[in-house]
Protein backbone atom coordinates (compact mmCIF):
# COMPACT_ATOMS: atom_id res chain seq x y z
CA UNK A 1 0.00 0.00 0.00
CA UNK A 2 1.17 3.52 -0.87
CA UNK A 3 0.39 6.80 0.84
CA UNK A 4 -0.54 10.29 -0.30
CA UNK A 5 0.29 13.04 2.19
CA UNK A 6 -1.50 16.34 1.65
CA UNK A 7 0.85 19.17 2.65
CA UNK A 8 -0.36 21.82 0.22
CA UNK A 9 -3.24 23.49 2.01
CA UNK A 10 -2.58 27.11 3.09
CA UNK A 11 -2.56 28.22 6.73
CA UNK A 12 -3.82 31.78 7.04
CA UNK A 13 -2.68 32.11 10.65
CA UNK A 14 0.96 31.78 9.55
CA UNK A 15 0.83 34.58 6.97
CA UNK A 16 1.95 37.30 9.39
CA UNK A 17 5.02 35.38 10.52
CA UNK A 18 8.22 35.80 8.50
CA UNK A 19 9.94 32.54 7.72
CA UNK A 20 6.83 30.44 8.35
CA UNK A 21 6.40 28.29 5.26
CA UNK A 22 3.65 25.79 5.97
CA UNK A 23 1.98 23.90 8.79
CA UNK A 24 3.73 20.65 7.92
CA UNK A 25 7.11 22.06 8.97
CA UNK A 26 6.06 23.52 12.31
CA UNK A 27 8.41 22.26 15.04
CA UNK A 28 6.60 19.84 17.32
CA UNK A 29 8.72 18.40 20.10
CA UNK A 30 12.11 18.41 18.46
CA UNK A 31 11.07 17.67 14.88
CA UNK A 32 8.70 18.99 12.22
CA UNK A 33 5.05 17.98 12.32
CA UNK A 34 5.44 16.13 9.02
CA UNK A 35 8.22 14.01 10.52
CA UNK A 36 5.80 12.49 13.04
CA UNK A 37 3.43 11.58 10.21
CA UNK A 38 6.16 9.89 8.18
CA UNK A 39 7.31 7.93 11.22
CA UNK A 40 3.77 6.66 11.66
CA UNK A 41 3.55 5.58 8.02
CA UNK A 42 6.89 3.80 8.18
CA UNK A 43 5.87 1.92 11.34
CA UNK A 44 2.71 0.79 9.52
CA UNK A 45 4.78 -0.87 6.80
CA UNK A 46 4.22 1.81 4.16
CA UNK A 47 7.24 2.21 1.91
CA UNK A 48 6.20 4.50 -0.95
CA UNK A 49 4.90 7.98 -0.21
CA UNK A 50 4.06 10.95 -2.41
CA UNK A 51 3.74 14.37 -0.76
CA UNK A 52 1.56 17.01 -2.38
CA UNK A 53 3.27 20.37 -1.88
CA UNK A 54 2.54 23.99 -2.82
CA UNK A 55 3.84 26.94 -0.77
CA UNK A 56 6.95 25.87 1.08
CA UNK A 57 7.69 23.07 -1.40
CA UNK A 58 11.45 23.72 -1.39
CA UNK A 59 11.59 23.82 2.40
CA UNK A 60 9.68 20.54 2.71
CA UNK A 61 11.88 18.77 0.20
CA UNK A 62 15.00 20.12 1.90
CA UNK A 63 13.80 18.88 5.30
CA UNK A 64 12.46 15.46 4.27
CA UNK A 65 14.67 14.66 1.29
CA UNK A 66 14.15 11.28 -0.31
CA UNK A 67 12.73 9.81 2.89
CA UNK A 68 15.52 7.28 3.45
CA UNK A 69 16.01 8.29 7.09
CA UNK A 70 12.34 7.48 7.67
CA UNK A 71 12.63 4.13 5.89
CA UNK A 72 10.51 5.49 3.03
CA UNK A 73 10.75 6.24 -0.66
CA UNK A 74 9.38 9.78 -0.80
CA UNK A 75 8.37 11.60 -3.97
CA UNK A 76 6.81 15.02 -4.45
CA UNK A 77 4.06 16.44 -6.61
CA UNK A 78 3.58 20.20 -6.92
CA UNK A 79 -0.02 21.37 -6.83
CA UNK A 80 -1.86 24.65 -6.29
CA UNK A 81 -2.82 25.60 -2.73
CA UNK A 82 -6.49 25.74 -3.78
CA UNK A 83 -6.51 22.29 -5.40
CA UNK A 84 -9.09 19.94 -3.90
CA UNK A 85 -8.31 16.46 -2.66
CA UNK A 86 -10.14 15.04 -5.66
CA UNK A 87 -8.00 17.09 -8.06
CA UNK A 88 -4.77 15.97 -6.40
CA UNK A 89 -5.80 12.31 -6.38
CA UNK A 90 -6.89 12.44 -10.02
CA UNK A 91 -3.37 13.41 -11.02
CA UNK A 92 -1.89 10.47 -9.10
CA UNK A 93 -4.32 7.65 -9.87
CA UNK A 94 -1.75 5.62 -11.76
CA UNK A 95 0.80 5.84 -8.96
CA UNK A 96 -1.60 5.29 -6.06
CA UNK A 97 -3.44 2.28 -7.42
CA UNK A 98 -6.76 1.00 -6.12
CA UNK A 99 -5.93 1.23 -2.41
CA UNK A 100 -3.88 3.84 -0.61
CA UNK A 101 -3.56 5.82 2.60
CA UNK A 102 -4.72 9.41 2.44
CA UNK A 103 -3.09 11.60 5.12
CA UNK A 104 -3.49 15.25 6.05
CA UNK A 105 -0.13 16.71 7.11
CA UNK A 106 -1.60 19.46 9.32
CA UNK A 107 -2.83 17.02 11.95
CA UNK A 108 -0.71 15.84 14.88
CA UNK A 109 -1.87 12.40 15.94
CA UNK A 110 -0.61 9.53 18.02
CA UNK A 111 0.63 6.66 15.82
CA UNK A 112 -2.43 4.93 14.40
CA UNK A 113 -1.68 4.11 10.76
CA UNK A 114 -0.75 0.52 11.60
CA UNK A 115 -4.02 0.01 13.49
CA UNK A 116 -6.02 1.40 10.56
CA UNK A 117 -4.22 -0.86 8.07
CA UNK A 118 -4.93 -3.85 10.32
CA UNK A 119 -8.61 -2.92 10.56
CA UNK A 120 -8.84 -2.71 6.79
CA UNK A 121 -8.15 -6.43 6.52
CA UNK A 122 -11.59 -7.28 7.84
CA UNK A 123 -13.55 -4.34 6.43
CA UNK A 124 -14.60 -4.11 2.79
CA UNK A 125 -15.82 -0.51 2.83
CA UNK A 126 -14.69 1.73 -0.01
CA UNK A 127 -12.98 3.96 2.52
CA UNK A 128 -12.03 3.67 6.18
CA UNK A 129 -11.46 6.80 8.22
CA UNK A 130 -9.60 6.83 11.53
CA UNK A 131 -11.43 8.78 14.21
CA UNK A 132 -10.92 9.57 17.89
CA UNK A 133 -14.04 10.21 19.96
CA UNK A 134 -15.96 10.51 16.71
CA UNK A 135 -13.66 13.20 15.28
CA UNK A 136 -11.78 12.83 12.00
CA UNK A 137 -8.02 12.41 12.49
CA UNK A 138 -7.03 13.22 8.91
CA UNK A 139 -6.04 9.60 8.21
CA UNK A 140 -7.98 7.31 5.86
CA UNK A 141 -7.65 4.28 3.60
CA UNK A 142 -9.27 4.84 0.21
CA UNK A 143 -10.20 1.98 -2.10
CA UNK A 144 -12.39 3.63 -4.70
CA UNK A 145 -9.62 5.33 -6.64
CA UNK A 146 -10.54 8.78 -5.36
CA UNK A 147 -12.33 10.26 -2.39
CA UNK A 148 -15.79 11.17 -3.66
CA UNK A 149 -19.28 11.46 -2.29
CA UNK A 150 -20.17 8.11 -3.85
CA UNK A 151 -17.67 6.31 -1.65
CA UNK A 152 -19.04 4.60 1.43
CA UNK A 153 -16.92 5.65 4.39
CA UNK A 154 -16.66 3.67 7.62
CA UNK A 155 -15.30 5.37 10.72
CA UNK A 156 -12.81 3.24 12.64
CA UNK A 157 -12.55 4.38 16.25
CA UNK A 158 -8.97 4.67 17.46
CA UNK A 159 -7.41 5.17 20.87
CA UNK A 160 -5.12 8.16 21.17
CA UNK A 161 -5.13 11.87 20.47
CA UNK A 162 -5.36 13.99 17.32
CA UNK A 163 -5.23 17.77 17.01
CA UNK A 164 -5.58 19.71 13.78
CA UNK A 165 -3.02 22.53 13.76
CA UNK A 166 -5.21 25.21 12.21
CA UNK A 167 -4.51 28.12 14.57
CA UNK A 168 -2.02 29.48 17.07
CA UNK A 169 -4.23 28.14 19.85
CA UNK A 170 -4.19 24.62 18.34
CA UNK A 171 -0.41 24.72 17.90
CA UNK A 172 0.03 25.88 21.48
CA UNK A 173 -2.34 23.22 22.79
CA UNK A 174 -0.71 20.39 20.81
CA UNK A 175 2.81 21.41 21.83
CA UNK A 176 1.96 21.47 25.52
CA UNK A 177 0.06 18.19 25.19
CA UNK A 178 3.28 16.59 23.95
CA UNK A 179 5.15 17.95 26.97
CA UNK A 180 2.50 16.53 29.28
CA UNK A 181 2.77 13.11 27.63
CA UNK A 182 -0.74 13.07 26.21
CA UNK A 183 0.55 11.92 22.81
CA UNK A 184 1.58 8.36 23.54
CA UNK A 185 4.68 7.12 21.68
CA UNK A 186 5.75 10.71 20.88
CA UNK A 187 8.69 10.76 23.26
CA UNK A 188 10.56 14.01 23.56
CA UNK A 189 14.32 13.68 23.01
CA UNK A 190 16.64 14.18 25.96
CA UNK A 191 17.10 12.93 29.48
CA UNK A 192 14.64 13.26 32.33
CA UNK A 193 16.05 15.36 35.16
CA UNK A 194 12.88 15.22 37.27
CA UNK A 195 9.39 13.86 36.77
CA UNK A 196 8.02 15.61 33.70
CA UNK A 197 11.18 17.66 33.08
CA UNK A 198 13.30 16.63 30.09
CA UNK A 199 16.45 18.30 28.80
CA UNK A 200 17.90 17.80 25.32
CA UNK A 201 21.50 17.15 24.39
CA UNK A 202 23.98 19.91 25.26
CA UNK A 203 21.22 22.00 26.83
CA UNK A 204 22.01 23.88 30.02
CA UNK A 205 19.45 24.23 32.80
CA UNK A 206 20.74 26.46 35.61
CA UNK A 207 17.39 27.09 37.28
CA UNK A 208 15.58 24.84 39.73
CA UNK A 209 12.46 27.02 39.93
CA UNK A 210 10.32 24.68 37.84
CA UNK A 211 6.79 23.53 38.51
CA UNK A 212 4.93 21.18 36.19
CA UNK A 213 6.12 19.56 32.97
CA UNK A 214 8.82 21.20 30.88
CA UNK A 215 10.96 20.30 27.88
CA UNK A 216 14.22 22.10 27.09
CA UNK A 217 15.42 21.47 23.54
CA UNK A 218 18.98 20.62 22.55
CA UNK A 219 21.64 23.31 22.92
CA UNK A 220 19.31 25.71 24.73
CA UNK A 221 20.37 27.77 27.75
CA UNK A 222 18.12 28.37 30.74
CA UNK A 223 19.88 30.93 32.91
CA UNK A 224 19.83 31.15 36.72
CA UNK A 225 16.70 32.67 38.21
CA UNK A 226 14.41 31.62 35.36
CA UNK A 227 10.94 30.58 36.57
CA UNK A 228 9.06 27.93 34.58
CA UNK A 229 5.44 27.06 35.30
CA UNK A 230 4.49 24.13 33.15
CA UNK A 231 3.64 22.85 30.85
CA UNK A 232 6.38 24.73 28.97
CA UNK A 233 8.09 23.79 25.70
CA UNK A 234 11.38 25.50 24.81
CA UNK A 235 12.73 24.65 21.37
CA UNK A 236 16.30 23.95 20.36
CA UNK A 237 19.01 26.64 20.31
CA UNK A 238 16.99 29.04 22.45
CA UNK A 239 18.07 31.22 25.36
CA UNK A 240 15.93 32.18 28.35
CA UNK A 241 17.83 34.90 30.15
CA UNK A 242 18.13 35.51 33.89
CA UNK A 243 14.98 36.19 35.85
CA UNK A 244 12.55 35.52 32.99
CA UNK A 245 9.26 33.81 33.87
CA UNK A 246 7.32 31.55 31.49
CA UNK A 247 3.94 30.02 32.23
CA UNK A 248 2.20 27.70 29.73
CA UNK A 249 4.43 29.02 26.94
CA UNK A 250 5.86 27.57 23.74
CA UNK A 251 9.23 28.98 22.67
CA UNK A 252 10.16 28.12 19.11
CA UNK A 253 13.72 27.08 18.19
CA UNK A 254 16.26 29.87 17.94
CA UNK A 255 14.37 32.33 20.13
CA UNK A 256 15.64 34.61 22.89
CA UNK A 257 13.62 35.71 25.92
CA UNK A 258 15.30 38.57 27.75
CA UNK A 259 16.03 39.25 31.38
CA UNK A 260 13.07 39.64 33.72
CA UNK A 261 10.55 39.18 30.88
CA UNK A 262 7.30 37.57 32.06
CA UNK A 263 5.05 35.70 29.60
CA UNK A 264 2.06 33.42 29.95
CA UNK A 265 -0.11 31.52 27.46
CA UNK A 266 2.07 32.80 24.66
CA UNK A 267 4.03 31.46 21.70
CA UNK A 268 7.46 33.06 21.25
CA UNK A 269 8.37 32.99 17.57
CA UNK A 270 11.71 34.79 17.26
CA UNK A 271 10.88 38.46 17.66
CA UNK A 272 7.12 37.84 17.47
CA UNK A 273 4.72 37.06 20.28
CA UNK A 274 1.57 35.06 19.49
CA UNK A 275 -1.08 35.24 22.20
CA UNK A 276 -3.23 32.11 22.09
CA UNK A 277 -6.46 33.99 22.65
CA UNK A 278 -6.89 34.75 18.96
CA UNK A 279 -5.13 38.15 18.87
CA UNK A 280 -2.84 39.09 16.01
CA UNK A 281 0.91 38.41 16.32
CA UNK A 282 2.86 41.21 17.98
CA UNK A 283 6.22 42.21 16.50
CA UNK A 284 8.69 43.18 19.25
CA UNK A 285 11.22 45.78 18.16
CA UNK A 286 13.29 45.67 21.35
CA UNK A 287 15.74 42.78 20.95
CA UNK A 288 16.43 42.78 24.68
CA UNK A 289 12.86 41.58 25.34
CA UNK A 290 12.48 38.81 22.76
CA UNK A 291 14.47 38.22 19.61
CA UNK A 292 15.29 35.74 16.90
CA UNK A 293 18.77 34.34 17.33
CA UNK A 294 20.96 34.13 14.25
CA UNK A 295 20.55 31.06 12.08
CA UNK A 296 24.24 30.27 12.49
CA UNK A 297 24.11 30.07 16.28
CA UNK A 298 24.61 26.29 16.33
CA UNK A 299 27.66 26.41 14.12
CA UNK A 300 29.06 29.30 16.13
CA UNK A 301 28.55 27.44 19.39
CA UNK A 302 30.44 24.48 18.01
CA UNK A 303 33.18 26.91 16.98
CA UNK A 304 33.09 28.52 20.42
CA UNK A 305 33.77 25.14 22.03
CA UNK A 306 36.78 24.67 19.75
CA UNK A 307 38.15 28.09 20.66
CA UNK A 308 37.54 27.50 24.36
CA UNK A 309 39.31 24.14 24.27
CA UNK A 310 42.27 25.71 22.46
CA UNK A 311 42.27 28.54 24.99
CA UNK A 312 42.45 26.02 27.83
CA UNK A 313 45.42 24.32 26.18
CA UNK A 314 47.19 27.67 25.83
CA UNK A 315 46.36 28.54 29.44
CA UNK A 316 48.02 25.34 30.65
CA UNK A 317 51.02 25.85 28.37
CA UNK A 318 51.48 29.42 29.62
CA UNK A 319 51.77 28.40 33.29
CA UNK A 320 55.48 29.42 33.56
CA UNK A 321 54.66 32.86 32.19
CA UNK A 322 52.13 33.48 34.96
CA UNK A 323 54.86 33.21 37.58
CA UNK A 324 57.01 35.62 35.58
CA UNK A 325 54.07 38.02 35.23
CA UNK A 326 53.47 37.90 38.99
CA UNK A 327 57.09 38.68 39.80
CA UNK A 328 57.44 41.50 37.26
CA UNK A 329 54.09 43.07 38.21
CA UNK A 330 54.81 42.90 41.93
CA UNK A 331 58.10 44.74 41.37
CA UNK A 332 56.37 47.36 39.20
CA UNK A 333 53.32 47.84 41.45
CA UNK A 334 53.63 46.12 44.83
CA UNK A 335 50.28 47.47 46.03
CA UNK A 336 48.29 46.36 42.99
CA UNK A 337 49.99 43.81 40.74
CA UNK A 338 46.65 42.96 39.11
CA UNK A 339 44.21 45.53 37.72
CA UNK A 340 40.57 45.11 36.74
CA UNK A 341 38.96 46.43 33.57
CA UNK A 342 35.75 46.02 31.60
CA UNK A 343 35.61 44.92 27.98
CA UNK A 344 32.86 44.05 25.57
CA UNK A 345 33.16 40.44 24.51
CA UNK A 346 30.90 37.64 23.31
CA UNK A 347 27.96 35.82 24.81
CA UNK A 348 26.98 32.92 22.56
CA UNK A 349 23.32 32.83 21.62
CA UNK A 350 22.43 36.40 22.57
CA UNK A 351 20.96 39.00 20.22
CA UNK A 352 22.99 42.03 19.28
CA UNK A 353 22.68 44.60 22.03
CA UNK A 354 22.44 42.07 24.85
CA UNK A 355 24.77 42.47 27.81
CA UNK A 356 28.18 41.34 26.53
CA UNK A 357 30.36 43.36 28.90
CA UNK A 358 32.61 41.47 31.26
CA UNK A 359 35.28 42.17 33.80
CA UNK A 360 38.80 40.92 33.22
CA UNK A 361 42.26 41.42 34.71
CA UNK A 362 45.64 42.57 33.52
CA UNK A 363 49.06 42.42 35.13
CA UNK A 364 50.72 45.70 36.10
CA UNK A 365 53.54 45.38 33.61
CA UNK A 366 54.41 47.04 30.31
CA UNK A 367 55.49 43.69 28.81
CA UNK A 368 52.63 43.03 26.34
CA UNK A 369 52.55 39.23 26.47
CA UNK A 370 52.63 39.10 30.26
CA UNK A 371 50.20 41.94 30.81
CA UNK A 372 47.34 40.29 28.96
CA UNK A 373 47.79 36.68 30.04
CA UNK A 374 44.51 36.87 32.06
CA UNK A 375 42.60 37.23 28.80
CA UNK A 376 43.19 33.56 28.22
CA UNK A 377 40.67 33.05 31.02
CA UNK A 378 38.17 35.04 28.96
CA UNK A 379 38.78 32.70 26.02
CA UNK A 380 38.19 29.64 28.20
CA UNK A 381 34.93 31.15 29.52
CA UNK A 382 33.73 32.02 26.01
CA UNK A 383 33.85 35.78 26.51
CA UNK A 384 36.58 36.07 23.88
CA UNK A 385 37.53 33.91 20.94
CA UNK A 386 41.07 33.10 19.94
CA UNK A 387 40.57 35.08 16.72
CA UNK A 388 38.34 38.09 16.22
CA UNK A 389 38.20 41.85 16.35
CA UNK A 390 39.91 43.85 19.05
CA UNK A 391 38.07 43.73 22.40
CA UNK A 392 37.36 47.30 23.42
CA UNK A 393 35.99 49.03 26.46
CA UNK A 394 32.21 49.69 26.28
CA UNK A 395 32.79 53.46 26.35
CA UNK A 396 35.06 53.27 23.32
CA UNK A 397 32.63 51.12 21.37
CA UNK A 398 29.93 53.75 21.89
CA UNK A 399 32.12 56.23 19.97
CA UNK A 400 32.08 54.01 16.86
CA UNK A 401 29.02 55.44 15.11
CA UNK A 402 29.94 55.48 11.43
CA UNK A 403 28.73 52.50 9.35
CA UNK A 404 32.27 51.62 8.30
CA UNK A 405 33.33 51.58 11.95
CA UNK A 406 30.46 49.32 13.03
CA UNK A 407 31.06 46.64 10.42
CA UNK A 408 33.30 45.02 13.00
CA UNK A 409 30.18 44.05 14.97
CA UNK A 410 29.58 41.19 12.55
CA UNK A 411 32.62 39.42 13.99
CA UNK A 412 33.33 38.23 17.56
CA UNK A 413 35.89 39.83 19.83
CA UNK A 414 39.11 37.84 19.97
CA UNK A 415 42.48 37.44 21.58
CA UNK A 416 44.29 38.08 18.30
CA UNK A 417 43.04 39.55 15.07
CA UNK A 418 43.85 41.45 11.90
CA UNK A 419 44.67 44.61 13.83
CA UNK A 420 47.66 42.64 15.17
CA UNK A 421 48.77 40.65 12.13
CA UNK A 422 48.04 43.13 9.32
CA UNK A 423 49.07 46.47 10.83
CA UNK A 424 52.13 48.03 12.37
CA UNK A 425 52.16 48.68 16.09
CA UNK A 426 51.78 52.39 15.38
CA UNK A 427 48.38 51.99 13.65
CA UNK A 428 45.66 54.27 14.95
CA UNK A 429 42.09 53.35 15.86
CA UNK A 430 40.59 54.23 12.47
CA UNK A 431 43.10 52.04 10.65
CA UNK A 432 42.25 49.14 12.94
CA UNK A 433 38.51 49.58 12.39
CA UNK A 434 39.02 49.51 8.61
CA UNK A 435 40.88 46.18 8.60
CA UNK A 436 38.42 44.74 11.13
CA UNK A 437 35.52 45.66 8.85
CA UNK A 438 37.15 43.76 6.00
CA UNK A 439 37.81 40.80 8.25
CA UNK A 440 34.21 40.72 9.49
CA UNK A 441 32.91 40.51 5.93
CA UNK A 442 35.25 37.73 4.84
CA UNK A 443 35.87 35.70 7.99
CA UNK A 444 35.73 31.93 7.87
CA UNK A 445 37.27 29.05 9.85
CA UNK A 446 40.01 28.77 7.21
CA UNK A 447 40.77 32.50 7.37
CA UNK A 448 40.87 32.35 11.18
CA UNK A 449 43.31 29.44 11.09
CA UNK A 450 45.55 31.35 8.65
CA UNK A 451 45.43 34.40 10.90
CA UNK A 452 46.47 32.31 13.91
CA UNK A 453 49.43 31.00 11.94
CA UNK A 454 50.47 34.55 11.12
CA UNK A 455 50.07 35.65 14.75
CA UNK A 456 52.10 32.83 16.33
CA UNK A 457 55.53 34.01 15.11
CA UNK A 458 54.89 37.43 16.65
CA UNK A 459 55.40 35.86 20.08
CA UNK A 460 59.09 35.57 19.20
CA UNK A 461 59.52 39.20 18.20
CA UNK A 462 60.60 42.28 20.14
CA UNK A 463 57.10 43.61 19.60
CA UNK A 464 55.67 41.01 21.98
CA UNK A 465 58.10 41.51 24.83
CA UNK A 466 59.23 45.13 24.79
CA UNK A 467 56.97 48.16 25.19
CA UNK A 468 57.42 50.98 22.69
CA UNK A 469 59.00 53.79 24.65
CA UNK A 470 56.85 54.79 27.56
CA UNK A 471 53.80 53.21 26.00
CA UNK A 472 52.58 49.86 27.11
CA UNK A 473 52.49 47.69 24.01
CA UNK A 474 50.38 44.62 23.49
CA UNK A 475 50.66 41.83 20.94
CA UNK A 476 47.12 40.76 21.72
CA UNK A 477 45.14 43.96 22.15
CA UNK A 478 45.93 47.56 23.11
CA UNK A 479 45.84 48.49 26.73
CA UNK A 480 42.44 49.77 27.73
CA UNK A 481 43.02 52.16 30.59
CA UNK A 482 40.85 54.86 32.05
CA UNK A 483 41.57 57.32 29.26
CA UNK A 484 40.58 57.08 25.62
CA UNK A 485 44.16 57.82 24.54
CA UNK A 486 45.60 54.80 26.31
CA UNK A 487 42.61 52.72 25.23
CA UNK A 488 43.54 53.42 21.62
CA UNK A 489 47.29 52.95 22.06
CA UNK A 490 48.74 50.55 19.48
CA UNK A 491 51.22 47.83 20.02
Amino acid sequence: MKALVLAHTPAAWLDALPGATCTALLPMGGRPLLGHTLDDLSAAGIREVVIAVADGADAIELEIGDGVRFGLDVRYTFVRPVDSVEAVVARLNTFLGDEYLLVRAEVLRTPMAAALVAAAGSNNAAALRASVDGRDTGLAIVRCGHESRECSIDDVEMTGTAIEIDSARAFHSASLAIVEGRFEALVLPGRELAPGVRVGRNARLDSDDIEGAAWIGARSDIEPGVRLRGPVMIGEDSVIDRGAALERCVVLPGSYVGRMVTLSDTIVWGDFLLPVGGEDPVAVADGLLVAELDAGVVARRAGDLTHRAAGLALLIASAPLWLAALLVSTLASPAQPLRTMRLRGNVAGRPRGADRDFQTLEWATAVPVLRHLPRLLAVVSGRLRLVGVEPLAPAEIETLREPWQRRREDAPAGLVGPWLTDLANTANSDEKRVVEGGYAGLRSPTADAALLLRAAPLLLTRRAWVATGAKMGNPVTPALSATKASARQGI
